[in-house]
């Protein structure tokens, strides 16, 4: 989105200008950034050290400079800080954006102004005036110059995406075979060294980088430290990597020669502990780019660094939320900037920028989720997994048309990166394999269906969740080609086969699956799209809820629903009345939670340190629990359960399962979780997957 919106006010984040009551201001480099910031992280309060490290990042510069900026973005918005409209300051914590700016792709002002002079110049184009040429008495009609105009236009934007030529399916090669998984693969640019990120089996990451010719490997490790996703500057002698801990998330750079020496390491950029960003160097090699999310709830903004002076600016880019901008190239030529832009799951939206004209366009908007993207060697198209399940490569032009199939492979692909050979690429090739695993009281043992024991079953059966008042079970498992949900009753000889209860006519990505308090009733989260499935007639009906980022879902009761979404950049609690269509807002600031019957009460988790808070129907806080979950949501799945009379989830602190008793104060260990993810409880066991195989290798296409 190019305009940012409020009131008799708007942004032009292309040319960096202010429209403010009709009056168009430039402002100057940092008073724009600081002012972005602002309208960017509105309603909440922003301390000194943020906008220091955010605004005026790798440069040393005292309190009085942002002072002195604040007081030039005051002025620009007509603010009086004795009676502000706009930025209010919090004493000893920092500055509050008062105003929730709207972002557009068109400008309110422009439209007036071409509504205002538009009764004038209609009769002239449709009475289609002549033009006379000087020295040659040739005459064109205005129609014939606007239809050169427009034809001009097509020509100067669309023509490299639809002149594309196809690529030929290419063969392809493995360059690792360990039974281990390698990520973000990268070549060197002399296509003589392979770099990639190697995960261990407790699941700790290091860099690995192999001579393609000697074959001899160096490791770069540290502890307590999770180091990826190397990249090579243009020279071959530099890469950027990742080092993300518990404390901290920077993206350090470092001589190829001396990367194994830490303290011979400097930092390019922080990142914050939300953030899993993605990075590259500029093919002149004189920018570095990456992406990075400010909060939670905030989408991914591109920064782009000058690598001589260290100074970092914020990319023209869509405003959005949801993942924002996740994934993004640059072209071979280094003259576009092609983003991925996700507002609401499955939805896809592909953003051009001109870096020469700062032009950025919408060139096309897809049904599904595209994972990442590299532009292809041509410049003028992109190479980007197919949709899920991703078994192949494909080719696409810059508004998503597929031109090709450029790699078909038996496993599921990921992380493409473009060779520097004007012709290949190398990509991920992985294959994961979970079972179900059911454990009571200590004893592990696999689930029985149909009598016998479901032993590995060769396909990825994932998100199992157990009834509330019985060992049935429900869980998703790749039997056929799609993600489906199957439901398993316990009979009196063990459990039975499996029930297929769905039939999508379309590849989903699954979250979450939930049993209803009585258990005759079964949720499923699938790509910011609610199911509720019918256990005894095995119907399944799509909830009217479109274009909300949905985070996390519980039931209330068996009426309604609990869910989470992201508003104006915040966490918001809303309760869902199925058979009227209804949202109540609940509160706002938590991450989700679960409805108490037995104390008519909401247990949620809060963003203030992940404490879990009981909270009345008409919103009054009655209690804060000693008792912090950690992660409050993963892969969209809510971090706490009642189980028994008990408030249980996941610390990450402890590593284990924690619970508070209702009534109770206390907090202590629940039971031990042999795995972090994945899992369901009851009264009387724990249903979780466990991961039989786990392989991902680095492949490359061959040309003929």
């Amino acid at each position: 989105m190019r305009y940012l919106q409020c009131q008799d006010i708007e942004i032009d984040t292309q040319n960096q200008v202010l429209n403010c009551n009709g009056e168009v201001i430039t402002l100057a480099p940092k008073v724009y950034e600081l002012l972005l910031y602002f309208c960017l992280n509105s309603q909440r309060v922003i301390s000194k050290d943020e906008l220091m490290e955010h605004v005026w990042a790798g440069t040393l510069v005292t309190e009085n400079a942002i002072t002195r900026t604040l007081v030039k973005v005051r002025k620009a918005l007509g603010d009086d800080p004795k009676s502000p409209q706009f930025i209010v300051t919090a004493p000893r914590k920092g500055y509050r954006m008062l105003q929730s700016f709207v972002a557009s792709d068109d400008s309110v002002f422009l439209k007036r102004d071409k509504d205002a002079v538009g009764l004038a110049n209609s009769s002239k184009l449709e009475l289609s005036t002549s033009i006379s040429t000087k020295g040659t008495g040739f005459k064109v009609s205005s129609k014939i110059i606007l239809g050169l105009l427009v034809l001009a236009y097509i020509l100067f934007f669309y023509w490299p995406i639809s002149s594309s030529p196809s690529l030929k399916v290419k063969q392809i090669k493995a360059l690792t075979r360990e039974v281990s998984q390698e990520l973000f693969p990268t070549v060197s640019p002399d296509l003589n060294r392979l770099a990639y990120t190697k995960i261990t089996t407790n699941g700790a990451k290091y860099l690995v980088i192999e001579n393609l010719k000697q074959h001899e490997k160096k490791t770069v490790q540290q502890p307590d430290m999770d180091l990826s996703k190397i990249v090579w500057s243009y020279n071959n002698e530099q890469v950027a990597f990742l080092s993300q801990s518990k404390q901290s998330c920077v993206i350090y750079l470092a001589s190829l020669s001396t990367i194994e020496q830490t303290n011979t390491w400097e930092p390019l950029t922080n990142c914050s502990e939300y953030s899993n960003p993605h990075f590259l160097f500029s093919p002149d090699g004189k920018s570095f780019l990456f992406n990075d999310r400010l909060t939670s709830t905030n989408g991914y903004q591109i920064f782009k660094i000058d690598l001589k002076s260290g100074q970092k600016e914020i990319v023209n880019q869509p405003i959005t939320v949801g993942k924002g901008n996740y994934s993004f190239d640059v072209s071979p030529n280094g003259e576009y900037l092609v983003m991925l832009n996700s507002e609401f799951e499955p939805i896809t939206a592909i953003y051009t920028l001109n870096f020469q004209s700062s032009v950025l366009k919408k060139t096309g908007q897809l049904d599904y989720l595209m994972r990442s993207v590299a532009f292809n060697h041509d410049s003028q198209s992109i190479v980007h997994p197919s949709p899920h399940p991703a078994y192949e490569l494909w080719q696409s032009t810059l508004s998503g048309e597929k031109l090709s199939v450029v790699a078909s492979n038996t496993s599921r692909v990921k992380h493409v990166q473009r060779l520097n050979n004007n012709r290949d690429f190398v990509f991920v090739s992985y294959l994961l394999n979970r079972d179900l695993v059911y454990q009571a009281d200590g004893e592990e043992s696999q689930f029985l269906e149909g009598g016998v024991a479901e032993s590995n079953s060769s396909v990825m059966d994932y998100l199992p969740t157990l009834a509330n008042k019985s060992n049935n079970y429900a869980f998703v498992s790749k039997r056929t080609s799609n993600s489906e949900v199957y439901f398993v009753e316990e009979g009196r000889n063990g459990m039975k086969e499996p029930i297929k209860i769905t039939n999508f006519e379309y590849h989903v990505k699954l979250y979450d699956l939930t049993f209803s308090p009585s258990d005759q009733q079964l949720l499923i989260l699938a790509d910011n799209q609610l199911f509720i499935a019918d256990i005894n007639t095995k119907h399944v009906a799509r909830l009217p809820l479109s274009n909300r980022s949905i985070q996390a879902v519980s039931w209330q009761n068996e009426e309604r629903l609990l869910f989470t979404t992201i508003r104006n950049n915040n966490w918001q609690v809303s309760s869902y009345h199925i058979a009227t269509e209804t949202l109540t807002d609940i509160a706002d600031g938590y991450y989700g939670g679960i409805f108490i019957p037995k104390l008519q009460l909401f247990a949620l988790v809060s963003q203030q340190e992940n404490q879990i808070t009981l909270m009345t129907e008409q919103g009054q806080v009655t209690k804060s629990l000693a008792m912090n979950c950690h992660p409050a949501v993963e892969s969209r799945q809510l971090n706490l359960h009642l189980i028994d009379g008990e408030l249980v989830c996941f610390s990450q602190k402890t590593g284990q399962l924690v619970s508070v008793p209702l009534g109770s104060d206390v907090a202590s260990l629940w039971r031990n979780l042999p795995a972090r993810v994945d899992f369901s409880a009851n009264n009387q066991g724990i249903i979780y997957t466990k991961m039989s195989q786990s392989i991902a290798d680095v492949m490359r296409t061959v040309s003929e």
